[in-house]
């Protein structure tokens, strides 16, 4: 069955990937549209939005395009590699749009739309923790593929179904979200993936320069990065560390590069980092062999199996004693 009408529900899941692109083309041209990545946006689900920016631009070129996110101002480090980064608002500039394009949200709540009217809501997802019947309330058309390594892998497969000719600045911006989506690889899944870079390749574009990017402590962060170290606590029964950092005030980009660089302990198989933003504890959980994102999805979160994360008011020490029960290995 290519494409499957939920009847209960406004929602249409289209499930070949050419009928939703051709789907989506055709919704866009002589429309106001916005483009809106997932609240507490990754490196993957803007670099998606900046590339599928440029790709409106260039086939539907009477279209009006706005781009949104709710949580947008800290992103300093990216924007050096993305500096189109400055033109997604953290408002939204019109209260109509003919059509949505959300970008990863694995529900519609992370979208961050409040108080928007709209005709049309097209999805983008590949998360594991995507819930199709938090868009029940809206027109909604949802591609969903798990398979893909990256929001931006899918992106690039819209630009090549329009034989679209890519520029270096969407090239960058697929690259940097498929290599920090899979970590340099690390959680890659199948070969396409490897085709996409194949194909993307440019000698303009300097991988080192993508590190930097997603790794960048600087000398002055010696003082932080020590005394992290002293606030992880392990769970030797469960082959968990949990590293509260709710009471330190990190750059949301560096807290980034902990999620990351932390996770080398030998015999450790979960991450749990908290952080508190605006009286509100987030958590960001990481694992290699558990598949992390059914956790999230209890918290009304989303993610990937590897890597997933929610927000919550309720009380920290509770929500850690919950997580821990869901951990069985």
């Amino acid at each position: 069955m290519e494409q499957k009408q939920l009847i209960n529900y406004m929602i249409t899941i289209v499930k070949n990937f050419p009928k939703f692109v051709k789907l989506l083309t055709e919704n866009i041209k002589n429309k106001n549209i916005l483009i809106v990545s997932h609240i507490n946006p990754d490196p993957d689900t803007l670099g998606s939005q900046i590339a599928l920016w440029y790709i409106f631009k260039n086939i539907a070129k009477a279209s009006k395009i706005h781009l949104y996110n709710k949580d947008i101002k800290n992103e300093k480090t990216l924007s050096k590699f993305l500096p189109e980064i400055k033109y997604i608002n953290n408002f939204l500039p019109l209260k109509f749009y003919d059509v949505i394009i959300g970008l990863e949200p694995s529900s519609f709540e992370r979208l961050g739309l409040k108080n928007i009217a709209f005709n049309k809501l097209f999805i983008i997802d590949h998360h594991l923790s995507f819930n199709a019947q938090s868009f029940e309330n809206f027109n909604s058309y949802i591609y969903f593929d798990p398979k893909a390594d990256s929001c931006t892998q899918i992106i690039y497969q819209i630009a090549k179904r329009n034989k679209l000719q890519l520029d270096l600045k969407i090239k960058k911006a697929i690259l940097i979200g498929i290599l920090s989506d899979t970590l340099f690889f690390r959680y890659a899944k199948n070969k396409e993936i490897f085709k996409v870079i194949y194909e993307i390749f440019d000698k303009n574009l300097k991988m080192r320069d993508i590190y930097k990017v997603l790794f960048n402590f600087e000398i002055k962060d010696k003082k932080i990065i020590e005394k992290v170290l002293t606030k992880i606590k392990f769970y030797k029964n469960k082959k968990t560390a949990l590293i509260d950092l709710s009471d330190f005030k990190i750059d949301k980009e560096k807290r980034g590069m902990f999620y990351e660089i932390l996770r080398c302990f030998h015999k450790i198989d979960i991450y749990i980092f908290i952080v508190k933003v605006k009286n509100q504890y987030e958590f960001h959980l990481r694992s290699d062999v558990f598949d992390v994102s059914k956790i999230a999805k209890k918290f009304k979160g989303g993610g990937h199996k590897n890597a997933s994360a929610f927000t919550t008011s309720n009380n920290k020490n509770k929500v850690i004693k919950e997580i821990l029960r869901e951990i069985k290995l």
